[in-house]
């Protein structure tokens, strides 16, 4: 199935098939956990993406990147959406009003 995302299955079949891994489901298990950053038991692309990040940028920020490339056409009209196009910044409360009402985030940790 393709649905956008790798679940436990998937993941070990691949690892089994094309990286030559053996059949240990513990292992891949692991592995797989690791990568599923939120473990909600698939791999989002942003989690996948997060992998090859030398940078070090969370799923959660690929994430974040990805929608906004996805809604807006550019980066100033994304700069002027989150907040910054009355004063040229956005800060903390614009920010988190846009992560809730546009994005629907609803983590506190987030905002």
């Amino acid at each position: 199935r393709d649905d956008g995302e790798i679940d436990l299955a998937e993941f070990s079949a691949f690892l089994c098939k094309n990286l030559g891994y053996k059949e240990d489901p513990a292992k891949m298990a692991r592995l797989f956990k690791t990568i599923d950053v939120d473990n909600d038991g698939s791999i989002t692309k942003g989690e996948f993406k997060a992998l090859f990040q030398p940078e070090g940028e969370t799923a959660q920020i690929i994430e974040f990147k990805d929608k906004l490339k996805h809604m807006f056409k550019s980066r100033k009209q994304a700069f002027d959406k989150l907040g910054g196009s009355d004063d040229a910044q956005i800060d903390k409360v614009e920010f988190g009003t846009f992560l809730r009402e546009e994005l629907g985030y609803a983590n506190k940790d987030m905002v």
